[in-house]
C-alpha cells in the first residue's frame, strides 16, 4: 500500500523529534475523475492483498526485547499519535480481547517487539495510555483509525513498527503530540462507508442476481429512507444491552447517504455513507439492515420512525464486512490550545 503523508500534530513546550511527520498537509488520498473520496475501491484492493503475514516480521527473544526496551527506555516516553489503516477480515473487532484475534492485540505486539514499549506496558495498557478513536466490530476495516499511546521516543518508528505487523494492518505514521492528547475524547466525529451490491436493494427477490441494475428513482427512496436517521435520536434498538432510558442511547447523525454507483467484475455497487458524532455496538449495521429490509417490502417505514421509541423492536442487521471506518475528525483548538487540524478545518 502506498504510504500516506501526514501532518505534525504540536507539542507541549517541547521540540519535535526528529524526521518526524509534520501536520501541516492532509493525507493524500486516491480520487475518481469528480474528485470524490476513492478510498471503497482502495479497501476492495487491499483487502484482496492483506491476508499473508508480513514476510519481513522476524522473532525476537525475551532477553533481545527486554535489553531493547531498556536502551531505548533510556531516551524517555513520550506520547504518540498513530495514524493507522486495516482490513478487518478474520479479525475479532478493533479493541483487545482476550483470547481472540484483535487488531490491538497485533498492533500493541508490534510496539513490544519494536521495542516501543516494555512487557509490563504490553500486559497493562494503562501504564502506555492506550485509546483508540473508534471501536470497530468484527469483521470491519479503517481506511483512517488513530490510536494515542506512551511509547519510548527511541523506537516509536513506523517502519520498525510495521516489520512486525501482519499486511492487513499498516500504520501510516507515528506523530509526537502534547502529553494531555487522548484520541477518544479528541474525535468529534466519525465517518463510514458501507459497500453493498445494488441487487441487496432490488425490490423483489426476482431480481436479485448479477444482472441488476439500480435506477435513480430507487436510489431517490433509499436517500429518503436514510435522511430519516439525521439528527438525534434514540438508538437502542440498534444495539444490544441499551435501555431506552439511558443518556448514552441518544446518539447525533449528521450525515447519511447514497454515493455513486460502480460496477467491478459485473456487478453494480454502491457505497453509503453517514457520519456522526459517535456509534453504538452494531448501530450502523442494523441502520442499513432496517433500510434494507424496506427497501426490500419486508418492513414498512413507520417500522423505522417507531424505532425511535421506547418499545423494543427487533431490527435486521446487515453484514460487517462491507463496513469500514472512513475518517476520523478531531476537534479544534481544545485542551490547552492544542489544534490537530491546524485550526484549518481540514481532515485528519
Amino acid at each position: 500500500m502506498t504510504e500516506e503523508n501526514v501532518s505534525l500534530l504540536a507539542t507541549d513546550n517541547e521540540e519535535p523529534a526528529a524526521k518526524k511527520p509534520r501536520l501541516d498537509e492532509e493525507p493524500s488520498v486516491d480520487t475518481n475523475d469528480d474528485g470524490k473520496n476513492n478510498s471503497t475501491h482502495v479497501h476492495v484492493a487491499v483487502c484482496a492483498q492483506m491476508n499473508e503475514p508480513n514476510a519481513q516480521s522476524s522473532e525476537t527473544s525475551e532477553t533481545q526485547l527486554a535489553e531493547l526496551t531498556k536502551v531505548a527506555g533510556k531516551g524517555g516516553k513520550r506520547k504518540f499519535a498513530i495514524l493507522l489503516c486495516y482490513c478487518g477480515k478474520g479479525y475479532f473487532g478493533m479493541q483487545r480481547n482476550p483470547g481472540v484475534r484483535t487488531i490491538e492485540e497485533d498492533l500493541i505486539q508490534a510496539l513490544f517487539k519494536a521495542g516501543a514499549i516494555s512487557a509490563d506496558m504490553r500486559d497493562n495498557l494503562g501504564m502506555m495510555f492506550f485509546q483508540r478513536c473508534a471501536r470497530t466490530d468484527k469483521g470491519v476495516s479503517a481506511i483512517r483509525q488513530l490510536v494515542s499511546v506512551k511509547m519510548y521516543e527511541t523506537n516509536a518508528d513506523k517502519d520498525k513498527i510495521n516489520a512486525h505487523l501482519p499486511l492487513q494492518i499498516r500504520v501510516v505514521a507515528v506523530i509526537r503530540v502534547t502529553k494531555k492528547f487522548n484520541s477518544k475524547d479528541y474525535c468529534v466525529a466519525r465517518s463510514y462507508e458501507y459497500l453493498l451490491p445494488t441487487y441487496a436493494l432490488s425490490p423483489t427477490f426476482e431480481q436479485t442476481r448479477k444482472d441488476f441494475r439500480i435506477t435513480s428513482d430507487q436510489i431517490e427512496r433509499v436517500n429518503r429512507l436514510l435522511s430519516l436517521y439525521v439528527g438525534t435520536h434514540n438508538f437502542h434498538n440498534f444495539t444490544s444491552g441499551k435501555s431506552p432510558h439511558e443518556a448514552s442511547a441518544k446518539r447525533h447523525i449528521k450525515e447519511f447517504c447514497c454515493g455513486k454507483k460502480f460496477e467491478a467484475e459485473g456487478i453494480e455497487f454502491i457505497v453509503l455513507r453517514v457520519k456522526g458524532q459517535s456509534f453504538m455496538l452494531h448501530q450502523i449495521r442494523k441502520m442499513i439492515g432496517l433500510v434494507i429490509a424496506i427497501v426490500r417490502n419486508i418492513a414498512d417505514q413507520e417500522t423505522l420512525c417507531k424505532s425511535f421509541e421506547k418499545d423494543k423492536a427487533d431490527i435486521p442487521m446487515a453484514p460487517g464486512l462491507g463496513l469500514m471506518l472512513e475518517n476520523v475528525r478531531c476537534s479544534p483548538c481544545t485542551h490547552s490550545g492544542f489544534c490537530p487540524n491546524n485550526c484549518t478545518g481540514q481532515k485528519l
